[in-house]
């Protein structure tokens, strides 16, 4: 089947190009040309973009594979606040606390804006 559709497609194409004028067939081969020049010129300067690709993942490992620069430490909590914490933690007094402490928390913040 695929055999017979070449064929039949092929001389189709065939009795096309017969019908096109000498201009129009000039035309089509001088833009075929252009084409496969240019196809040509681009795939020659490919290579160039390799090794500015090589230089720029070089400098990404290297940013990444540094140590951190200016280490910074955490902020050590108050031993007063810790005791409270731990105290806060370990009662057993119901949870209304702490089903309430967004409230809470934005008590405090509107407090010092007000």
């Amino acid at each position: 089947m695929s055999d017979r559709f070449e064929r039949a497609l092929n001389k189709t194409l065939k009795a096309g190009a017969a019908r096109i004028d000498q201009r129009t067939r000039d035309d089509l081969a001088r833009r075929r040309r252009d084409a496969l020049d240019l196809a040509e010129n681009t795939r020659s300067r490919t290579w160039l973009w390799m090794p500015g690709g090589a230089v720029a993942a070089a400098i990404v490992a290297a940013l990444l594979a540094q140590p951190y620069v200016g280490k910074q430490t955490l902020p050590l909590v108050e031993a007063d606040t810790a005791d409270v914490d731990m105290e806060l933690l370990l009662a057993e007094d119901s949870l209304e606390l702490y089903e309430d402490l967004e409230f809470y928390e934005w008590l405090d913040v509107a407090g010092d804006a007000g």
